[in-house]
């Protein structure tokens, strides 16, 4: 074979591996595009099972499984909302991640809903949009109690035990008193009252403070109701005036 027509055979060879390898990769990126998943349009919904809302794309199924939500279809990258137990009591929200991956959380009193996701480009920042527009929608089940601290009493009584008792046969009435504060009343905050009362010799009031901490003005109700009983109770002095300090914790969870 000549030296020309060997050079024109290796070329022709060259030329159709290079179209063989270009056709391949454009095959590639075809199948690529129709691998990624257009979404569709992004509707409000809302999950009562665990109890949250977000926007959900038309296009992807939904299911709840053991306090995890999950949005999928192929094409698209699967999203999950799970849903945490915790002993927290703020309120809040915000989102983290990086190399391709992203997590959004709000928390509530007693609860964490965390979305997380993992994909790239387009697809990132629609999914992201979705997680962001997560919004808890059902509240922790309240265990409604009053924690009490031993009474601080000071000066000299007749029968000292015999008052502390007294306050003592307070605490089943001040616990119904913030139930039914709480019944009546579903925006109504965890909180304190602090009892700080100076007695006369014959037993009444001469000085009364009362701090609080529910930050509510609303909190009447309860400070009333708690107020009355509390000076239901009368010491007996032995000479001199009589303090009381009493601290009480009322408790949602």
């Amino acid at each position: 074979m000549r030296r020309s027509q060997l050079f024109v055979f290796v070329g022709l060879v060259s030329v159709a591996v290079l179209s063989v390898v270009g056709c391949g990769a454009k095959g590639g990126d075809g199948d690529q595009k129709k691998a990624e998943l257009d979404p569709g349009k992004l509707v409000p919904f809302e999950d009562k099972t665990i109890g949250f809302s977000i926007l959900r794309p038309e296009k992807l199924n939904f299911s709840v499984s053991n306090n995890t939500a999950v949005l999928e279809a192929k094409g698209f990258p699967k999203i999950t909302v799970t849903l945490h137990k915790t002993q927290e009591l703020s309120t809040g929200s915000g989102g983290s991640g990086g190399m391709g991956r992203y997590k959004f959380t709000v928390w509530v009193p007693a609860r964490k809903l965390v979305c997380r996701f993992e994909a790239g480009g387009k697809q990132f920042t629609i999914a992201k949009q979705i997680c962001q527009s997560l919004k808890n929608t059902k509240d922790a089940p309240k265990k409604v109690s009053v924690k009490f601290e031993a009474p601080k009493i000071t000066g000299k009584l007749t029968d000292g035990d015999g008052f502390a008792k007294a306050l003592k046969a307070l605490e089943p009435k001040i616990v119904e008193c913030w139930k039914k504060a709480v019944a009546s009343d579903a925006k109504f905050p965890q909180g304190h009252l602090n009892f700080m009362l100076e007695y006369k010799d014959d037993g009444s009031v001469k000085l009364s403070n009362i701090s609080r901490t529910f930050n509510y003005k609303a909190h009447m109700p309860l400070t009333s109701c708690v107020q009355k009983l509390v000076l239901t109770v009368k010491p007996k002095s032995d000479g001199g005036e009589i303090k009381l300090g009493w601290y009480l914790r009322f408790k949602l969870y």
